[in-house]
């Protein structure tokens, strides 16, 4: 009796063990590719096959382990891949969209690592028909937190209410972009931060990100951080959706201050950006529709209209249209110096010509599935 009491004390305590140590890892993924036409308004047309019209291409391992009852250990590393070419983005990093970890509880997590700003992850698919992608259509054209994937590095954040209705993180980055250096003025460090109440037919969100100007710069134009006055560049943001019968309806609005070409769309003192915007379901598929703009203090102004529509052949695999058309024909401010000075803020010959880049029509149809 002693011995078969002593063989299920010992049968129950690896049972025990072994329920606190569970874990699980999944390998995950996206391919993207389609057809893009883009006809310029300033120079010649063309045509691509490209990747990541709707969705970027990429690769990812998440996991998971419980370590006691309420308190996980969790990862997540994802690359961006350009499927056309096979090539790492984010500039050649191998895990350039997400790297961190992070420790879990009911209560709420702390993560460390590369990770989305707040601005970019609160703002992904649930304020746009388009979302953060679909090219011109996307975003992207107008709010920086999308035009350049706000993903920062060297970030320690707490998170909390992710599994619920609401929910809110504040981060620090130690250096937004690359290896920090000594001493610490001379990163780019910054804050994120944001809250957001997500329902089935509801949702809302506010962002805030702040980049501080490095002790190290050494440039004089407003929109390659200013070294005299060292202003910081900041974006607001605030969005949300609102769902009923076969209809979406979407909203977003933004305040950029001083852009110093860090994830901006074009460099800028001051902008006021917005977006509304409406999905519907029909023919076994969705309708996707918006307009955005952008308003800039030194008139460089962009008007953006997008349609599209986008079919499921299974829950993994499906097909997409867009037809987008983006305006940049306002009279931007030019930039003039003297010596070292500015005598008057503004841009330069090259901003001023990509701006002019803006100014084009693009279709593509595509092929898009998950793994």
């Amino acid at each position: 009796m002693k011995r078969t009491r002593f063989a299920l004390g010992l049968i129950s305590s690896v049972f025990a063990l072994a329920a606190h140590a569970q874990s699980n890892m999944t390998l995950y993924g996206i391919l993207d590719l389609g057809y893009l036409y883009t006809n310029y308004a300033t120079g010649p047309s063309s045509s691509e096959i490209a990747d990541g019209i709707q969705s970027q291409s990429r690769f990812g391992i998440r996991g998971n382990e419980r370590l006691a009852p309420d308190l996980n250990a969790s990862f997540t590393l994802e690359g961006g891949i350009s499927a056309d070419t096979g090539q790492s983005q984010q500039s050649g990093r191998l895990f350039g969209r997400q790297a961190w970890a992070s420790l879990v509880t009911s209560l709420g997590a702390v993560r460390l690592g590369r990770q989305y700003g707040i601005g970019y992850e609160y703002f992904l698919s649930d304020t746009s028909p388009f979302g953060t992608t679909f090219r011109d259509a996307g975003t992207g054209s107008v709010f920086s937190s999308a035009s350049g994937r706000l993903i920062l590095d060297n970030v320690a954040m707490i998170r909390v209410g992710d599994v619920g209705a609401l929910g809110g993180a504040v981060g620090y980055s130690f250096n937004a972009d690359g290896s920090e250096a000594a001493g610490t003025g001379s990163n780019t460090n910054a804050w994120t931060a944001g809250a957001r109440i997500r329902t089935d037919s509801f949702y809302v969100a506010a962002s805030y990100e702040d980049f501080h100007c490095p002790d190290t710069t050494t440039g004089t134009a407003f929109n390659t951080c200013n070294a005299v006055v060292r202003e910081h560049q900041s974006h607001w943001q605030v969005g949300g959706s609102y769902a009923f019968s076969v209809f979406r309806l979407y909203g977003m609005w933004g305040l950029e201050e001083n852009q110093f070409t860090l994830f901006a769309v074009t460099p800028a003192k001051r902008a006021q950006v917005y977006e509304i915007g409406a999905k519907v379901k029909v023919l076994g598929g969705e309708f996707l529709a918006a307009y955005q703009g952008r308003d800039d203090d030194f008139k460089a102004n962009l008007d953006v209209w997008g349609v599209g529509f986008t079919y499921p052949f299974s829950r993994r695999t499906n097909v997409y249209a867009f037809v987008s058309d983006t305006s940049a024909d306002g009279d931007p401010t030019p930039q003039i110096l003297s010596g070292d000075q500015i005598v008057q803020e503004g841009y330069t010959p090259s901003q001023i010509s990509a701006y002019r880049q803006r100014d084009r029509l693009q279709f593509a149809v595509g092929l898009r599935h998950n793994f």
